[in-house]
C-alpha cells in the first residue's frame, strides 16, 4: 500500500468517526475499510455491547449502501433470508417476480447492500449452508423465478 493510500485511508477514518460519532476504532475500521474497498465479505467477531452492530451500520451508511439486519435464531430459516412466494398472488399471477416477496439476502445480493446477521451462530445449519453458497458462488438461485448474481 502506497503512503498515499494510507493517507486516504486515515483520512476516510477520522471522517468515519466525526460523521457517526465513533471514538477510536481506528484498527478495526481500517480493516473494515480494506475489506469493503476490495469488495470482501466481513465477519465481525467480538463480545455484546462493544458495537459491532453500530461499526457496520456506519460503513454501511458511508458506501452508500441499504442494510439489512437479520437477528440469528432457530426461527431463520431459508425463506427468511432469501423470501417466498406469495400464495394468494401465486395463484392469482403464477410464480413470477410481482409475487415474490425478497428477503433480506435477495435485496442485500441485488442491492449492492450491507447483510448483517447478528448471532449467525443461532441460524440453522440448512440456512447457514443457503447463505455461504450464496457468499462463496455469489449467485443465489431463487427456484422458479430467477438467479441473482451479486451487485458489486
Amino acid at each position: 500500500m502506497t503512503s498515499n493510500q494510507q493517507s486516504d485511508l486515515k483520512s476516510e477514518i477520522k471522517s468515519i468517526q466525526k460523521k457517526y460519532k465513533i471514538i477510536g476504532r481506528e484498527k478495526e475500521l481500517l480493516l473494515l475499510l480494506i475489506a469493503l474497498k476490495a469488495k470482501k465479505h466481513i465477519i465481525l467477531e467480538g463480545s455484546v455491547g462493544t458495537g459491532k452492530t453500530y461499526l457496520a451500520r456506519a460503513l454501511s451508511h458511508y458506501s452508500n449502501a441499504d442494510f439489512y439486519r437479520v437477528d440469528g435464531s432457530e426461527d431463520v430459516l431459508s425463506h427468511v433470508l432469501v423470501g417466498y412466494f406469495d400464495p394468494p398472488a401465486v395463484i392469482n399471477k403464477g410464480y413470477v417476480e410481482e409475487s415474490f416477496i425478497y428477503g433480506p439476502l435477495s435485496l442485500a445480493m441485488q442491492n449492492g447492500g450491507c447483510l448483517f446477521i447478528n448471532e449467525l451462530n443461532r441460524i440453522p445449519e440448512g440456512t447457514q449452508n443457503v447463505l455461504l453458497s450464496a457468499l462463496d458462488e455469489h449467485e443465489l438461485i431463487i427456484p422458479k423465478l430467477k438467479t441473482i448474481s451479486e451487485k458489486k
